[in-house]
């Protein structure tokens, strides 16, 4: 077999105006039903507040309000990469208190996992972890509370444990390149 690994994009945008949004996205949670998830024979994701698991039909205002301003804040994001077309799937939030984790996992159906740090009170403790492709390298990177990480969805990546006092809440999506310039100068 021959392996050719090269670069994988992983890429931090910024939300603007992060600061009035996300009081009103966590209002919009806060009216979510109590939902969550906790370790069983088939996981040891430990996870507090999530809407995950509720039926298609629940009413998510959070998701009417924030949808929007993040399709708008990935679409100009990978613009630059020559992406004119994104389809945004699969938006859930997760809420993280002391203990939770949602340990190693991939996406699958995807091209791009993203996720919103809507809060993040210790970055360097609580941000999503990723793994290089075929080891178990952490990919270091830098992040605070009002960005969004996108990244393949092919990397292993988790939510550590909680370890402190504070709560962590995030919003995850999955995406897809729908379209793309016809001539790349190359």
């Amino acid at each position: 077999m021959k392996e050719i690994i090269t670069d994988i994009p992983v890429i931090i945008s910024r939300v603007n105006d992060h600061e009035n949004i996300k009081p009103v996205v966590l209002k919009y949670i806060d009216e979510i039903p109590n939902s969550s998830i906790r370790p069983d024979q088939n996981t040891s994701d430990n996870i507090s507040k999530t809407d995950w698991n509720l039926p298609k039909d629940t009413e998510k205002k959070y998701l009417d309000f924030v949808k929007p301003i993040l399709v708008d804040t990935l679409t100009e994001s990978f613009r630059k990469y020559k992406i004119t077309g994104l389809a945004f799937t699969n938006f859930w939030f997760q809420q993280y208190y002391k203990s939770d984790l949602h340990d190693w996992h991939v996406h699958s159906s995807c091209h791009f996992s993203s996720v919103y740090f809507l809060e993040l009170p210790y970055p360097n403790e609580m941000k999503t972890e990723l793994l290089k492709i075929g080891n178990k390298e952490l990919i270091e990177y830098d992040i605070r509370e009002g960005d969004i990480i996108t990244f393949p969805s092919m990397l292993y990546h988790r939510s550590p444990p909680n370890h402190t006092g504070k709560r962590k809440s995030i919003i995850s999506f999955n995406l897809n390149f729908i379209s793309h310039y016809e001539e790349l100068d190359v």
